[in-house]
């Protein structure tokens, strides 16, 4: 309940936030059926509604819900320079594994807000790509 109401509510209470979480949960129930597809949403989900960042002002801001509502990674990510931030990459965090048991090993801050808005076109191309090669599969 904390993780939630710490978490995710403040950020929701932005009208382009929260129709971005919108649009990846109804990309969660369209591709539903996909195995595939569901692990490339979760993981898009965790890289930035989790444990994203965003730059802003030139400054790296926290906006992932699993940070803002965790002390250890908020602590490490303003405390500890030894961090690893890079740059956000959708092509690589869709295949990138992730740990839910420990503290994120690396963290990937957008350029903007819009620049994560916009990678909902990519990777739902990127989605309907994953279809075409499961069909050729089964066939």
């Amino acid at each position: 309940m904390f993780h939630d109401v710490f978490g995710h509510l403040p950020v929701l209470c932005d009208n382009d936030y929260a129709s971005f979480v919108y649009k990846v949960g109804l990309l969660g129930k369209k591709y539903s059926f996909s195995p595939e597809c569901v692990d490339l949403i979760e993981r898009f989900y965790w890289y930035s509604i989790e444990f994203g960042l965003v730059k802003e002002n030139g400054e790296i801001k926290i906006f992932g819900a699993g940070i803002i509502s965790s002390y250890g990674e908020t602590n490490r990510i303003v405390k500890d320079s030894s961090v690893e931030i890079k740059e956000f990459n959708l092509a690589e965090i869709l295949y990138l594994p992730f740990d839910k048991s420990s503290l994120q090993p690396i963290y990937y801050v957008a350029g903007s807000f819009k620049e994560l808005y916009l990678a909902l076109d990519e990777l739902t191309f990127i989605l309907e790509k994953t279809l075409e090669k499961e069909k050729v599969l089964v066939m």
